[in-house]
């Protein structure tokens, strides 16, 4: 059955058996070829290739126009006015799209799920998406593409926001500035994800009411469970793998570096707030007060209070990495290599030529253990001053003894003046 002003193009209806196409439809070279048993509405199909080898397919109308729009999407439902564009709904066997939706280039391109009305409206919006996506939902630019799961009406409306994602999202979620909530895995409630770059990127876990909602990396690398008003700030709970209780992580950088611990019901929420823990990279909770306390900054995610060879600075020596003394990003990624408990160790092994401007204050008295002098084939003392004192040793290199005679028994046995 074929309508007024339809198939117009070569071979624009060549064995579509069984097709049912309206009024001023499959217009364009190969149009609907093949289409076999499709029910196409008014004004559809227009373009080259537009329709061809959509068997079965039950397209509405002003739907499916643009070159190769809907080719080869067996099965394919579609409202009115939608899969406009270039390659829009190509090959998106068996979904279902609903009014107005899949409307630019390649927007639904290799769609295998259920696209509500008014919903990816934008290049590439929702190519490969498996996630049912809701009304209003995935309206930019890869908002959507390759996500799985299901996605909320109104949400995952700006660049990249839901691209990869896995899990449930809400209504009125991941609207925020780009990245909201990339490759989150789990569930994200209402309102949530809305405002910080990269708010919940890499999540995993579940996001509560009001969460991530404010600031740069909010959620980045998150792994756990947030509860509600959490992580709204900037950098608030980046690295983080946790859970995060109610209130928790809102300041800017207040749980920067967290990683592997549950932070339980105390904040982190101002400035001033997280005590460093000993472990490198993490957190501790006051217990006596039931809130973080000593000061938070950028030197807390690794490394907080150790010695680092200071090469971008003076370059005498090792530094404390506290306060304005922020140790280099690469350290801070390579602690085991850079980052040093004792100030002895990190200059023994960055500043041995030099030990004593390393060592500072610390290197003047030396260490009072004994060490061969081997101009006078003697055991002298680690020390400045007069006899035994022998000065301090030139590095790390030199052996150092408890006693002169453990000394002299290992080193210069031969003389028995060693000990004289």
């Amino acid at each position: 059955i074929i309508g007024e002003n339809s198939c117009n193009g070569g071979r624009a209806c060549r064995e579509a058996h069984g097709a049912e196409i309206g009024t001023d439809s499959c217009n364009g070279v190969t149009a609907c070829d093949e289409a076999f048993a499709a029910t196409i509405g008014d004004e559809s199909c227009i373009g080259e290739g537009v329709c061809i080898h959509a068997h079965g397919a039950v397209i509405g109308d002003i739907t499916c126009v643009g070159e190769y729009a809907c080719s080869f999407a067996n099965g394919l439902i579609v409202g009115n006015g939608s899969c406009q564009g270039y390659k829009a709904c190509n090959y998106a066997f068996g979904s279902t799209v609903g009014n107005d939706s899949c409307i630019e280039h390649m927007a639904c391109y290799g769609l295998y799920t259920t696209v509500a009305d008014e919903s990816c409206n934008e290049y590439k919006a929702c190519s490969y998406a498996r996630a049912h996506v809701g009304t209003g939902s995935c309206n930019h630019v890869y908002a959507c593409r390759g996500g799985k799961g299901s996605i909320g009406s109104d949400s995952c409306n700006e660049f990249m926001t839901c691209q990869l994602l896995e899990g449930v999202i809400h209504d009125l979620s991941c609207n925020g500035a780009a990245y909201a909530c990339r490759y989150f895995y789990g569930t994200v409630h209402e309102h949530s994800c809305n405002d910080g770059y990269k708010a919940c990127e890499s999540g995993s876990g579940r996001v509560h009411a009001y969460s991530c909602n404010d600031g740069d990396y909010s959620c980045a690398s998150f792994s756990g469970n947030i509860l509600e008003g959490s992580c709204n700030a900037e950098k608030s709970c980046y690295e983080i793998a946790a859970m995060i209780s109610t209130g928790s992580c809102n300041a800017v950088e207040a749980c920067y570096g967290v990683n592997g611990y549950d932070i339980g019901g105390c904040a982190c929420n101002t400035a001033n707030e997280c005590k460093c823990s000993s472990v490198p990279g993490a957190y501790v909770c006051d217990d006596s007060s039931d809130v973080f306390t000593n000061a938070q900054d950028a030197t807390c995610p690794v490394g907080a209070g150790q010695w680092f060879p200071d090469w971008a600075g003076a370059n005498l020596g090792c530094v404390k990495n506290v306060g304005s003394n922020n140790a280099p990003s690469y350290m801070l990624y390579n602690p085991s290599m850079w980052m040093f408990d004792d100030l002895e160790d990190c200059c023994d092994k960055n500043y041995p030529w030099d030990l004593a401007t390393c060592l500072g204050a610390s290197a003047a008295a030396g260490s009072d253990k004994w060490f061969v002098n081997y101009s006078l084939n003697k055991c002298v003392k680690e020390c400045v001053g007069d006899e035994p004192c022998g000065g301090l040793v030139d590095g790390s290199w030199v052996d150092l003894f408890e006693s002169q005679s453990e000394c002299c028994s290992k080193k210069v046995w031969w003389n028995t003046e060693c000990n004289a």
